[in-house]
Parts: structure tokens; sequence; C-alpha cells
């Protein structure tokens, strides 16, 4: 068991050896040596292939990931929206409601003054009653300049 898993190392281990050993020979030359042909091939597709993945990862970059960006934005800014709306409606009702109450309060100021008048009432409906014509305010003008 040992033995067999050894040999593999070995083997794994030569093998790359030689190819590192032919990929530096073939690098300072310029030109392949062994299967010109067929590394071509692989290398033009292994290089089709990345850039097929990296058109798919810049696609789920570019619009999957700032498509849910968005929507997590807008969902975000929705819910403030939400919120905001239901704190104006209820200071408006809070308004409405003291609006309401403000009406109430002078009609009934309205009616207790109306139906019990005041001592103020009472000295306002007398300056009103015992109020002076305009000719005898400027009779009593003239006399007061003249100093009678």
């Amino acid at each position: 068991m040992v033995s067999i898993g050894l040999t593999w190392l070995l083997a794994s281990t030569l093998l790359f050896g030689i190819l590192v050993f032919v990929i530096q020979a073939e690098k300072k030359r310029g030109k392949r040596f062994l299967l010109a042909g067929f590394r071509g091939w692989l290398d033009k597709n292994i290089a089709a292939i990345g850039r097929k993945i990296v058109s798919i990862w810049e696609h789920f970059t570019k619009y999957i990931v700032q498509l849910g960006w968005y929507y997590g934005l807008h969902s975000f800014l929705r819910a403030i929206l939400t919120t905001l709306i239901a704190f104006y409606e209820s200071v408006e009702h809070v308004f409405e409601a003291n609006r309401r109450r403000t009406k109430q309060l002078r009609a009934e100021k309205k009616m207790v003054v109306s139906e019990n008048p005041s001592h103020l009432t009472e000295m306002a409906q007398h300056k009103v009653d015992t109020a002076l014509t305009p000719a005898q305010q400027r009779k009593r003008k003239a006399t007061q300049l003249e100093g009678d």
C-alpha cells in the first residue's frame, strides 16, 4: 500500500520536473517541442472558457448584484416613506382634533357670553349706551381747549 503511493508520488514528481524543464527550454527557444498543435488548441479553448467565465461573472456582478442593491435601497426608502406618511397622518389627526375642539370651545364661549353677561360685557354695553354723539364730542373738546 505504501509502495503504490510512493510510486505514484515519485512518478508525478518526475513528470512535473520533466514538464518544467521542457517548458523552460521552450520559452528559451520561443517555440513548442511537444504536441504543439494539441497544446495550441487546448490554449485556445481554455482561453475561450476563461473569457466566458469572466463574461458571466461581469454580468452577475454588474446586473444581478447591482439590481439587488437597487431593490434593497428602494425597499429601505419605501419603508422610510411609509413611516413618514404614518407620522404625518397622526400629527394631522391631532391638528384636526385640536381644530374641532377649538371651534367647539369658541361656540360654547359665545353661547355662555350671550346667555350670561359678565361684568365686563355690562361695562362694554354701558360704554356704548353712554357714548357722546360727534356734536357733543366737538363741543366738549372746544370747551376743554378754551379752559373753561
